[in-house]
Order: C-alpha cells, then structure tokens, then sequence
C-alpha cells in the first residue's frame, strides 16, 4: 500500500504571510514562500496547524528582510505563541549566509557531534537584491553566485535549557566562520599548492631530495579537486642553541591557522621523533593525520600533507603543511594513478619480483586496489611491502591475521585484521576493537569494515593513542589473542557431549545444535554450560519458559538463566521482578539461540546478589522461587516487595499473595502504615511471618484446620511479639492476627481457584477501622484487579461500581454504603455496596478497557461467590472446600453502579453457571429484568420529590413552567429521564464533562420534542441540540475552550454580571443561578457548605466548580445523581430557605426497583422449578407487570417524600421527642451522629429558639434510621407468623401476581423480611420515625406489639382509604391542607394504637380484635355526630366548616376530624363485647356522659395542654389515656341499668345518685376551663376526682 502524499497549500500559506507585511512587501514576501517550500518535505508538517507554519515563515522572512546584522545570522530558539506568535515541538535552528560550500553538513556534523537528533531540514539558496539596506527583489539561483544567500532551517530535539541555546548558537557561528575562511580562503590554499609544487620543479635532485618531480606532479593533482583544502601554514628550518628548530612563518597562515595565535615552534629531537626521522630522510612528503576532527565536511580526522622546502641548492630550509580531506574520488581512484602511491606499488611488483599479469601479479594487484586509501598514503614503501606480503600469503585460507602499523608522529596506530567470515561478526569486531584499543592506549577510534568475495573479511582499525604507545606491543602477541576470541569451540563441545552421551548422540547433538550458540554464547559459557542447555532445549518444546538457578557459595551470588522460546524477555519486566525477590542483578547478557528444530529460544544469564548474605537459597527455598517466579510470569501473583519473603522466609507464592492481600486491605481501612513499611516488618520478622502463614492454614485448611492448634498459634505470636523492639512492627503483626481473626472465610483452599483470593471479614469485631462498619465485608485480592462487597446485614443489597481510585476505593464505597444503607430504607435488604479496580488497564485502549472491566468484574462475581452458601433443595449447603468460621448466608445479591450499568447479564450469567440459587435474581437489571432506563424509574422517583417540593410553594410542575438548570446530557439515564418528565420544563442551561448548553428563553414544546429526541439518539451530546431551536443569546459550548462570551439574553436569564468567562467559571454561575430548580443526573459533587473546604468534599474534579449551600438561588434542588451534595451543604441550602431532601431519599426508586425485581423473580423462580411456568413464559410475566412495578415504586417515592413533608412541619414543636429518638439511636449503636452530620443538642435546641428545628435533609436521615431499625427489629416470627400481618407479603407485589399466585408469595423465601420491609414503611411514612418510641414510652412494649397495635389503628379506623382520599386533593385544596387532614388522621392514629397498647396488655390477637372492632366502629362514629351536643358539637361543625370552604368534601371531613378523641369508638365496642349490651347502644350512653360530665372542653384542653419537656408530654398522654379509661368505665358501669331504663333515665337517675360527687366533678371542670395557663397539678386533681366518681358508680353498680 502507497503512502499517502501530504499536500500543503503553498498559496495560503504565501498570503497569510504576505498579509501581516506592508503592501510594498507582500509581493516579495510570497515569492519567499515559495522559494522556501520549493523541493520541501511536506511529510516533516503533517499534523502541524497552519497557523505555525505561516508563523514560522513569517520568522524566517523577518530573518531574510533583516539587514542590520551581520553574517552569519544564527537563530536556536524554542518557538512559543507568546514569544514569537507561533509554536512548535521542536527547538528551531535558522541560520542566514552568504551561499557557499559545506555549510548544510558543517552543521550536521556540528549537531552529531552534541548528540542533538534532527527531525527536519531545509536550505533555501536565494539571490536578494538591496537597494539603500532595502531588500527589493529575492529570487531563486540555478548557478552560483557571489551575492547568493542561503537559509538553512532545521528542526532538532527540544532543548529546555537557555543557556544549552546559546552555547549552540555560538558553536554554529564558530563553525559557520571557519566555513566561510576555508571557503573565501580557497584560491589562496590551492594557489600556496600550485606555488609549492612549482618550487619543488625547480628544486635540483640531491641526497636530501630524491622525488621531487614525483612529489610535484602529486602535488598538482592534489590541487586537481583532490584535496578539499581546510588550512595551510609555513615553517623556517632554523639552528638554536645547537639544535634544529622548526619555527612558524605566521605571515603564511591560510584559511584555519590564519588567526592570532601564537607561533608555533617544534624542536627536531627525540621528543619528536617522527618529524626528525623525515627531516632525516630523502623523502620531499610525509603523511600524517590531525588528532582533531574536522568540523567542517565531513567528521574524520583531517589530513596533513608535509612538503619539504629547499633553497636553491637542494638544502632543505622548512616544510609546507596542508590541512584537508581527501574528496571521494580519492577513495575510488586507482593507486597506480596517483603518483607517490604509484611508485609505492611499483616497488612492491619489484621487491617480489612479480609481473601484472601473473596469478600472483593480480592476486597483489587486488590487494593494492583495495587497500585502505589512508594505509597507502602514511605507509613507507618497506611497511606497504611487509603487510602486503603477509596479506598474499593467506592465500585465502581459514585463518586469522593481524597487522599493525604505528604512524611515524606518534598519534595514531592502524591495525588491519583479517578473519574468516563464518566467524565474524559485530560482537567479534567489537571484542578485537576493545582488546586491541586496550593494548595500544587509544583515546579514540574508528573502524571500516571491507567484505568482498574473498572467504575473509578484513576490518581497518585505527587508533588515536597518547603521547606514549606501549612499546611492548608485538603483533605476534596480539594476532595469537585475536585468534583465540574467533576460534569455533564445537570440538570442545563434542567432547563435553561424551561425557554424558555415547558417540553417536554426542555427534548427533553437535550436528542438531551446530547453529544454536552463537559466538556470544561461546564467548561468555563453557562447553559443559552448553552441554547442560543442549538438555534443557531438548525439553522447550513441552515448556516454552524454563529456569535454571545455580549458587555460588563462595562468592554469595546466584546464577540465574532463563530460557523462553521465540522472544526475548525484556529486561525492563525481568530486573524489577528479580529485585522485588531481593535479589540484585550484577549482570544480564541475552544469547539467541536456535533450536534443533530451528526454534528460536533466548536465554538470559543473570548474576545476582541476595540482599541478605543468609538469603541464599537452599533447594526448597530455590523450588518456591521458581515457582514464584511463574506464578507472577504467568498473571497470577504480582511482583512487588512481598516477594523477599519467598526468599527471606521460604514462604511459598500463594501465601506471600496472603500476607500482600491482608497488607493491601489494610491501606484500604487506613492503616496508619504504608504498604512497603508493612512488607519490610513481615521481612523483619520473618518467623512471625512464617507463623501467621501457619495460623491462616491451621484456621481455615479443610486438612490442617485444628482449633486447639490454632489457639496455640495465637498465643505463640502473642508471645513473640513482646519480644519484637519496634512498636511499629508489631502492631502491624498485630494487625495481621486481628484480621486473621476477624475473616470468617476465604476460598484459599479451593484447588481449582488461582486468579484471586477471596476473603470474608467481620468488620465489626475490627477496632480502629473507619465507621460505619458493616456486617460482613469481603474482600477480593488479584493480581489483576482488587474489590470489596460491604454489606450491612444478612439481606442486603447495593450496586457494584468500576471504581477509578485504586489507592481508596474502600473510602469511596464506604460513602456510597452509607447513603445505600439509609436509600434502601425503603426496600427489604439493608444497603450494601462494592466497587472493583482494575489494575492493569491504564495503558489500555477505550474498548480494550472495557473488555478488561468486564473481565474483571466477572472474576469479581465469581470470587464472592466462592464464598457464598448456596440453597438446594431448601437446604443451605456450603461451599467445597471452605470453612465457614460464620452462621448461614446464602442471601447474595448485586445491582448496577457506575461503570457497571451493562453488566447485570454477566453477573447473573456467572452465578447461573455456579448453580447460585438466585438465578438471574441475582443481579437486577440484566436483560431478562427491568431497564431501568427505559423505565425511567429513577428519573421518575426523584421527579415525584421535585413535584412535592413546588406543590408546598403552590406550583403544579406538570402545568406550570419551570425554569431549570440541569447538570448531565440526555443521553443519561437519570438527567435525561428527567427532563422528560413534564412538558412544562424550561431547560435554560446544562452542562457535562464535554460541553455547555444554554437556552435563555427556551420554547417549551419544541424544546421537549427537541431533549426528546436526544434521548432517543444513541451518544448524543448537547452539541447534537438543533442549534435553530436555541432561543436567541443561547448556543453549546466547548468545555475545553478557553473563555466563553455570554449574551445579554443569557446573562439575564442566569443572573451573570461577567461576559466573558472560562467554562468552569461559567458552570459556577450557572450553579448559583436564579431559577426554579436544578436537576442533578450528572455524576459529581457540586454544592458544599462555606464550613466545608473542598478536600472534605473529596471531589477534586469538580473543586473548581463546586458553590456553597448558601449561595444556591434555585428554590428546589433534585438529586436524581448520587453525591450531588454534600449533606452539610443541602443543610446549609435549606437553612436558608431551598428545599431538597438527600440523594437516598430523591433517587431510592432505583434501588426499589430492583428489589422489586428481584423478590418478583424469587417467587417465581420456584414456579418455573415446579414447570408451572416456561423460562419464556416467566419473562413474558416480568414485562407484563413493568407498569405496576413501577406504579408501586414511585408510590413508595411518593409517600417517602410525604413522610418528610409532615415530619417538617411541626418538627421544631417537637424537638425533645426527637433528641430522645437520636439518643436512642446512639445508644442502640445504630447511629453515629457525627458521620451523618447530625446537629448536636446544643445546636438543635438553638434551632427550636429560632423555631426551625431540624431541615429535610437531616429528617431524612432519621427518618431512614427509623425504617432501617424497625425492619430489623420486625423482621421476626411474631410478626411474619402471624395470619393478618403476613397478608402484607402479598402488598409487596403486582396485583397481578397477588391474583395468580398468592400461594406462592406466602411462602416467598424472604417472606419475613418483606413484611417487615411492608409494615416498617407504613409506620414510618404515616406516623413518622419517632412514633415507635413514643408508643414504647407510654406504654412500655416490645417494637413487635406497637407494630401490632399500629396494625389494629390503622386497620380499625380505615385509615389506608382515608389517607389516599386525602392523597387525591391535590393541586384541589392546598398542600397545608391535605397536611392538615393527615395530621388528625395521625392523631387518630397515635391515639388508637395507645388504647391498644394500655387496654390489650398480652398478646395481641389481631384476628379476633380486627373482627370485634371494624365494622362496629364506622356506626359509632354515625351515632357521636348524631349525640354530640353543646359547645362540642359547635366546636367540631366549626372545624369541619373550615376545611369544607377550602374545598374538601364534607363527608371525608367528617370522617377525618374526630370531635376530639375521646371519640375513637373503641372504648364503646370494648364495653359492648364486656356488657352484652349493643354497640349502638352503648355509643349513644358515652356520648350522653361525655355531655354530661362536660368533657369535650376539658379533654380539648388537656389534648392542646403545652409541653415543655419529655415527662410532661408523656403525662399529657397518660392524663389523656385516664380521662378516657374513667368515662369508659363509667359507661361499662351504667350499661347494665339500659335493660330497665332508657339512656335518658339511667344518666339522670345516676346524676342524683352521685350529685355530690358529680357537682365536684363539674365545678373542677368550670374552674380547669376558665384557666389560662397549662397547669398540670391541676389535671392530676381532677383526674383523681373523676376517678372517684368511676370508682364510686362501679361500687354502686357491683352493690345493685
């Protein structure tokens, strides 16, 4: 496949750049694009905005216009938009120059040189005409020119120091100056060649001159484009002191040595040997190199080429010395064409007496036109003779050679080897390299290597050496050494091989292994280490990974080899594995070999050093290395410092994972300290270690487990540790030995289990872990990933969520474990919470993510069901291979959280696999259960709370438009769910992660349609909202801009001052924005108190956009999200003035959703095992009942947030009721005050001054307190045994189950739970949380007997079908109404369950009194309306009229407002079922007395008495029981007289029998009436006084 061509457009670019310049330079800049981009690599700028490229040419066109600087003009700079208006990644070279040779691969070099990599590069040569400094014209040149200028731009690693900048724009200046001498300076360098040869033409032939005329022409074609000139210099032969000096003419000094420098002088002495053996011989030209290499061309060293000087007698009066480099051409011209060479190589013919045409002549002749060009110059004839001669007599035979030349200045050595080419390689070339470097003292080096079809190949070293080259250098010597490195050790193979094999094997193994090591291999192991892997490949085949580990007890090391087939191992997994074992790794060498069956294996050597001397390994402890070691490779342990127990401690990898996952769990509860420190005790204390691994065996082995044992091992580590100095460590063995203790199970010892390691933990036994702690807790350890399943009770649910705070995400469920604990008040299970990490997912693509979590979580599932009792046949049967230290749970559920929304099939698909008796009950949601985004349930929940929090300001939020502010998109469940909940919504802004949607005045059915079809698109974002629909002023907006300009328009609906803001300065406002309602569906916290930072908050995220309670605008906030706000800040919000309830209480419709599926499932799992229904038949059910489900969900919502409407209403009347309640609840443990951010009594009585009392949010704590706590306490026999309570099961479910299946459902598996879930929600939702208590308190009975009591109140009075036809005013009369009507209907209520409680002091039958009271009590009630008389009746007609004109029907106001309680009727049936006398009867008889005796005032006054304390409250309620037990028994006594006498008489015949006592009665009643101030002595008195009368007509009756 071609590679796409990147195409820029040129054109753009030229006008842009042309735009920011004058019209008279516009033109001209253009053209400069243009040239630039001529021959550009377009590749260099993909990816790369336009904006920085057409800032980068205008740069560079600043550099080209510039004419106040001179050249050369050097730019390094790190390109930044506030710098120079552009950007780039790179760090920029721009350089400016007159055009000339070199100057592109100076620089290179120059770069090379400082390690500085280049990514791009570009020379523009161009001509520029000025005119007055002014650049007028600039074109492109085909030719050279002398006006020509070049722009070099490169781009080069980025470089972040300053002064790195500088110090590389000053080496390029320096460099691009020395180009610019050696250019300029040419025609003067080659012209001093020329001069210098012609004056060796004139130079007369003498004994000190013998080839000058060769020397000439040689001379004449070095300056033939030969010899690329770098310097020239001269030097006077002169006579000091007696010695001869060579003195410098500094005059002469041509291109590099022209500078200031001082002169230079050599003396001709045994210092410098080599310049005087020349001046000694014949020769006119020596041969040398510079010891510095070239900056400029190319980066080898320089050559010199030494001329002698002669005067006009052939006497030598000094030297010429050219600098430069040899062109090209040099190296492939042929030697017998260069002259002085030629003459080299005429000499060798003749000294072997060899002709060109020979066998031999042409063997020599290759061997010359091969030869390394540099060895031909700077040999002598007589050196060139001995190499080459010793080259002819390999005659191409296996051999090695080696041949050294020392140059004749000192500097260099050259060393030419020769070695057969099977043998070599670059590690054997390296290895001559560095042992021949070694031996001569060389400070630098270089190599060639020369292949040809020759069987030999030859490598040219050449050494750059000291002052000093050893002098005991012999070539004889080395070439043995060299030798030896090449020689192929397979005979010393074979004889090793027979040793353990016969002939035939031993030959067999050399043939089959002839290939597989390598010469590295052979240069670091012997044959007998071949031999011992030649047994070991044999096996790879079977075991692709295999180890080897050999100890060295003399020098305290380790030996170990890995060998893994087809790919290396990288050391970068290896090292930090082999360290974490405590091992230090001295060395590694990797060795490629191949196998017999030319499989590629690789083995990497190790030495290692233990950590402690006394580590090293015996073979048991070398055995579970081994076996650590694979288990980590292979993914089912982790590498990390708990693996130096496997060496310090013999402790096996299985248990070290034991002691890593009770470490990791401790981080998780907040150890006090860190996991390494915890690794380095166990290290410490190895034998503690070793012990608490036999303790965890002895505890829970199906083999080992021995409690007396057991016992023994405590006490033995008990009795350690006081031995151990450091406190540190040994409260952490301390806290391994509490955990141990405190884990009840675990699946350690289940043989088919190795991905993870499952612990159940009693957390309430633990001390010192962070509240509230749950009843069982499991915790999870793999190598791949972590999690944790806190549970508050037996039957208990909650989601599992896919945290991303692997360091805490404990702390992060432990949170959502408490908001589960109060949300799931109103199902059956208790709340319950986990979340799982991955571990290995960071560097993971998106999908390869969520594949991973998915896996992940699958593992999860299946880990807590390891542990997990399971339910056959009605029986419980435990896990295999499990020892339960705990009682029976096989109550196992999850649901869907963060993260996790899809997976429900995968939960319930892994526990159908385990046979777990729940089926697909046991995860809700999946796609046999209920969506509960297509529901909408929790939308729909929260909704119905937003709809109650307007309806107490008089707002029908399904008419009447609201304005709202919204945090999520629509295509989220809660968020979009919930926008869609009434057409009246006007959404005037939004935000999610990714954008900003504002809607100043949005038009509310298009607006609808539009968030409609939103949340019909798949992975719609608001920037998806049809942008014609936005009102004017509105639009989206990226979250990742950085400032956005708001409109009038929406400064206006939002309530903004600022116009242009950043995003997260925006989504701040927008939080505190003057609008009806913000609908939380976001995930997030958003709403803090002022007395909260933000690390309180732990929501790093969002700090940014986080408001204060106190500064919200809105009047409701709905939390259809978890965690919205914080509970202190939803106390601060309604303090002043907002309304909201908590997240567990808005959005609990989720999580009684899936509790409903679930139960739904339970019963019916069991008809689909007795085959009375088909698995497809019972899906078909689930769908059939969604609407009812749902119905009842939201019915639940509904009175949960009625609950709190009532609670708040005259909670600041009854402060002490609910202090004793809290302090009930602390006393009990149920509560933690502080954790729920309760007020103390100081700050709740502070409020009742201020007449507040308690907000929603804080109400809604207790209130879900209160459930929790009743549930527990109902959920028992008493209560689900018996026949009229345990009809409340049926209640929990559709009515078309009820319909179907009634049997069924009565016998549901959590049959006692769910009544008690039924039975605890109606108390608290109707009579509130402190109605329990309260009855507990007046009475002094169990929880069980007021629940019954309650029952018969609530069921006697027809209380249910009262309170939904007063549900059924709504939006008819006023909330306060309706709260009103169900105020006496509680009154009644309270009233009712108290007579019960007072007047049935054993055991409740519910049957018997719901049959003697029901249906008598709707006549009674007939007949006091009918009897009632005087200020009574007025009294109630007055009542009932206030209601009436407000809109409630009169027949319901009669049936809800009692004349006052004394009026209940179940005094009346009581006396008839004791008398015999009818019930109508009777009821005319009390209401006679009650008139009589003038008791309707009295008891008002007594009922409305003001209390001041608890006592007082409870003697209001005794005084109130009293007043009505004497008018009872007064009635019971009379009854008997009714057979005679008609109502009428007996009550006046009566009246005179008892006037005295009666006239007494009725004076303390004038008296009591007349009295302004609650007076309770008073009521104690004429309490006591009506008592008598009772007494007294009792007397006179029993007399009669």
């Amino acid at each position: 496949m071609e590679k796409p061509v990147f195409k820029l457009d040129v054109d753009y670019i030229a006008e842009q750049v042309a735009a920011a310049e004058p019209s008279s330079d516009a033109p001209l800049s253009e053209e400069f694009v243009r040239l630039f981009f001529h021959h550009f690599p377009f590749e260099d700028l993909v990816d790369r905005p336009l904006g920085d490229i057409a800032g980068c040419l205008r740069w560079l066109w600043g550099m080209i216009k510039d004419n106040t600087q001179h050249l050369p003009l050097v730019q390094v700079v790190n390109p930044g938009v506030d710098s120079l208006g552009w950007s780039s990644p790179f760090t920029v070279i721009a350089v400016r120059q007159a055009d000339m040779p070199f100057l592109v691969d100076s620089i290179r070099i120059e770069l090379a040189n400082r390690n500085i990599p280049i990514y791009s590069i570009k020379s523009t040569p161009y001509l520029p005409v000025r005119k007055d400094g002014d650049l007028v014209s600039i074109e492109g040149i085909s030719k050279r020119n002398n006006h020509a200028e070049a722009l070099i731009y490169m781009e080069v690693g980025r470089l972040g120091d300053a002064r790195k900048l500088r110090e590389i724009s000053l080496a390029l200046t320096e460099v691009l100056e020395q180009i610019d001498k050696v250019v300029t300076g040419f025609p003067a360098l080659r012209q001093a060649m020329l001069d210098c040869a012609q004056r060796l033409g004139s130079t007369k032939s003498s004994v000190e001159c013998i080839d000058v005329d060769e020397a000439r022409e040689f001379l004449n074609w070095l300056a033939d484009d030969h010899f690329t000139f770098l310097g020239y210099s001269e030097f006077n032969l002169e006579s000091r002191q007696g010695k001869e000096v060579l003195v410098e003419n500094r005059d002469k000094r041509l291109g590099l040595f022209d500078s200031g420098g001082k002169i230079k002088i050599k003396v001709l002495d045994d210092a410098h040997p080599g310049v005087a053996r020349f001046y000694l011989s014949p020769s006119s030209v020596a041969f040398s190199k510079s010891p510095q290499r070239s900056r400029i061309h190319r980066s080898a060293y320089p050559d010199y080429v030494v001329v002698k000087r002669y005067d006009d007698a052939g006497k030598v009066i000094g030297e010429c010395r050219f600098l430069g480099l040899y062109t090209s051409s040099v190296y492939s011209e042929s030697p017998a064409s260069i002259p002085l060479i030629r003459e080299k190589v005429a000499y060798l013919y003749e000294r072997m007496g060899l002709t060109p045409w020979s066998h031999e002549g042409k063997a020599m002749e290759q061997v010359v036109e091969t030869f390394p060009r540099d060895e031909l110059f700077q040999s002598s004839a007589a050196e060139l003779y001995d190499v080459v001669r010793g080259i002819l007599e390999i005659n191409e035979r296996y051999k090695v050679r080696l041949f050294l030349r020392k140059d004749r200045f000192g500097k260099f050595v050259s060393c030419l080897v020769y070695v057969p080419r099977e043998l070599f390689s670059t590690q054997v070339r390296q290895r001559m390299q560095t042992y021949i470097g070694k031996q001569v003292g060389a400070l630098d080096e270089e190599f060639n290597t020369f292949f040809s079809e020759s069987l030999l190949a030859r490598v040219h070293f050449v050494f750059r050496v000291g002052v000093n080259v050893p002098s005991d250098v012999e070539p004889v010597f080395l070439e043995r050494e060299v030798e030896a490195m090449v020689r192929s050790w397979q005979d010393k193979l074979l004889v090793e091989l027979r040793r353990e094999y016969d002939e035939e094997q031993s030959r067999h193994l050399v043939n089959s292994y002839a290939d597989t090591f390598g010469p590295a291999y052979q240069e670091s192991f012997s044959e007998i280490d071949a031999c011992k892997d030649i047994a070991i490949l044999e096996q790879m085949s079977k075991t692709p990974l295999w180890m080897d580990i050999s100890v060295d007890q003399t020098s305290g090391r380790l030996r170990l080899k890995l060998y893994n087939l087809a790919e290396p191992l990288a050391l970068s997994d290896i090292i930090p594995l082999l360290e974490n074992f405590g091992l230090r790794v001295l060395s590694e060498y990797p060795y490629k070999l191949i196998s017999k069956n030319d499989e590629v294996v690789w083995l990497h050597d190790f030495i290692l050093q233990p950590a402690m001397l006394d580590d090293l390994p015996n073979d048991d402890v070398q055995d579970a290395l081994k076996q650590a070691f694979f288990a980590i490779w292979e993914g089912y342990s982790e590498s990390d410092i708990f693996g130096r127990l496997t060496l310090s401690a013999g402790i096996g990898w299985r248990d070290v994972i034991t002691l890593r996952a009770y470490a990791n769990y401790m981080q998780q509860i907040l150890f006090g300290y860190s996991f390494e420190y915890v690794a380095e005790a166990l290290i410490n204390q190895s034998h503690l270690a070793q012990k608490l691994v036999e303790l965890f065996h002895l505890r829970f082995s199906p083999e080992k487990a021995n409690q007396v044992l057991e016992s023994q091992c405590i006490k033995d580590i008990e009795g350690e540790l006081e031995s151990v100095q450091s406190l540190s460590e040994d409260k952490i063995i301390r806290q391994y030995l509490n955990l141990m203790k405190a884990t009840v199970r675990t699946n350690y010892f289940k043989a088919d289990i190795n991905e993870y390691l499952a612990l159940k933990l009693m957390p309430r036994s633990l001390s010192g872990i962070p509240e509230p702690k749950p009843m069982f807790e499991m915790y999870v350890y793999s190598n791949r990933f972590e999690g944790v399943h806190l549970r508050g009770g037996k039957v208990a649910r909650g989601g599992l969520r896919w945290s991303d705070r692997p360091q805490d995400y404990r702390t992060e469920v432990l949170g959502l474990v408490k908001a589960q604990q109060v949300k799931n008040a109103v199902i059956v299970p208790n709340g319950a919470k986990g979340g799982f990490v991955c571990k290995q997912a960071a560097n993971l693509s998106r999908e390869e993510k969520f594949a991973e979590g998915k896996q992940c979580y699958r593992l999860f599932i299946d880990a807590l069901l390891s542990v997990a009792d399971n339910v056959e046949n009605d029986e419980i049967v435990s896990p295999v291979h499990v020892l339960s230290k705990d009682d029976n749970d096989p109550y196992l559920v999850v649901a869907a959280d963060k993260g996790t929304a899809t997976f429900s099939d995968i939960a319930n698909d892994v526990a159908l696999k385990a046979g777990f008796w729940l089926g697909d009950a046991f995860a809700s949601g999946g796609s046999q259960g209920y969506d509960h985004k297509a529901m909408g349930i929790t939308a729909k929940g929260a909704w119905v709370c937003v709809q109650r929090h307007f309806k107490e300001q008089g707002i029908d939020v399904q008419n009447d438009p609201i304005t709202v502010v919204g945090v999520g998109d629509m295509a989220g469940d809660v968020f979009g769910n919930g926008m869609l909940c009434s057409e009246s919504i006007k959404l005037v802004a939004a935000f999610n992660h990714l954008h900003i949607f504002i809607d100043p005045n949005p038009d509310q059915a298009k607006s609808f349609a539009e968030r409609k079809r939103l949340f019909s698109t798949p992975g719609a974002q608001w920037s998806d909202y049809s942008a014609g629909l936005i009102s004017q002023g509105g639009g989206v907006y990226e979250r990742s801009a950085k400032s956005i300009t708001l409109s009038s328009e929406a400064k206006s609906a939002l309530g903004i001052n600022e116009t242009k803001l950043a995003p997260a300065e925006l989504i701040h406002l927008l939080l505190m924005a003057p609008v009806d309602l913000i609908w939380n569906g976001g995930i997030g916290t958003y709403v803090k108190a002022s007395t909260e930072n933000h690390a309180q908050v732990g929501d790093k995220a969002n700090d940014m956009l986080r408001v204060n309670g106190q500064d919200l605008r809105c009047k409701v906030f709905g939390e259809g999200g978890n965690l919205g706000m914080t509970q202190m800040g939803r106390v601060e919000f309604c303090l002043n003035g907002g309304a909201c309830n908590t997240d567990f209480i808005d959005n609990s419709a989720g999580v009684d959703c899936s509790d409903h599926e679930v139960n739904v499932k339970i019963a019916l799992s069991q008809l689909v095992k007795n085959e009375e229904l088909t698995a497809d038949q019972r899906n078909a059910l689930l769908v059939e009942m969604t609407d009812e489900v749902s119905a009842d969900v939201l019915h639940n919502n509904y009175r949960q947030s009625q609950a709190l409407s009532l609670a708040s209403r005259d909670n600041h009347l009854r402060i002490a009721e609910t202090l004793r309640f809290i302090h009930s609840l602390e006393s009990s443990g149920r509560l933690n005050r502080t954790l729920e951010f309760l007020p103390d009594d100081e700050q709740i009585l502070e409020r009742q001054v201020q007449g507040t009392g308690l907000t929603r949010p804080e109400l809604s704590v207790l209130l879900s307190y209160a459930k929790v706590g009743l549930k527990e306490d109902l959920a028992k026999e008493e209560i689900s045994g018996d026949v009229e309570l345990s009809e409340l099961c049926l209640l929990a479910f559709p009515e078309t189950m009820r319909a179907r299946y009634p049997d069924v459902l009565r016998k549901h598996a959590l049959r006692k739970e769910i009544i008690a879930t039924q039975l605890a929600n109606d108390i608290v939702n109707t009579q509130g949380c402190t109605f329990v208590q309260r009855m507990q308190d007046a009475a002094g009975v169990s929880v069980v007997t007021v629940a019954k009591a309650y029952y018969l109140a609530k069921r006697v009075g027809n209380i249910a079908s009262l309170w939904s036809a007063i549900e059924a005013l709504s939006f008819s009369v006023e909330e306060g109404l309706q709260q009103e009507l169900m105020q006496h209907l509680m009154r009644r209520v309270r009233r009712m369950t108290r007579w019960f409680l007072r007047n049935r002091r054993g055991e409740l039958d519910l049957s018997l009194e719901l049959n003697r009271f029901c249906e008598p009590l709707e006549d009674i009630q007939q007949v006091f309306a009918e009897n009632l008389s005087g200020q009574s009746v007025q009294d109630w007609h007055s009542h009932l009229q206030v209601f009436v004109e407000q809109g409630v029907p009169e027949q319901l106001c009669q049936k809800v407002v009692s004349p006052g309680y004394l009026y209940s009727g179940l005094g009346v049936v009581d006396v008839s079922v004791q008398t015999g006398v009818s019930v109508m009867t009777v009821a005319k008889l009390y209401a006679g007395l009650v008139n009589r005796l003038n008791l309707s005032g009295f008891a008002v006054q007594l009922s409305d008495a003001r209390v001041e304390n608890y006592w007082q409250a409870m003697a209001r309620e005794a005084y109130m029981d009293d007043l009505e037990s004497q008018v009872r028994s007064i009635t019971q006594s009379l009854s008997a007289g009714l057979v005679s006498k008609t109502i009428d008489d007996t009550i006046e015949t009566w009246a005179q029998e008892q006037s005295l006592l009666l006239n007494r009665w009725l004076s303390m009643v004038n008296q009591a009436q007349t009295t302004t101030t609650t007076d309770y002595a008073m009521f104690s008195v004429a309490l006591r006084e009506l008592l008598d009368l009772a007494q007294v007509t009792r007397h006179a009756q029993v007399t009669s």
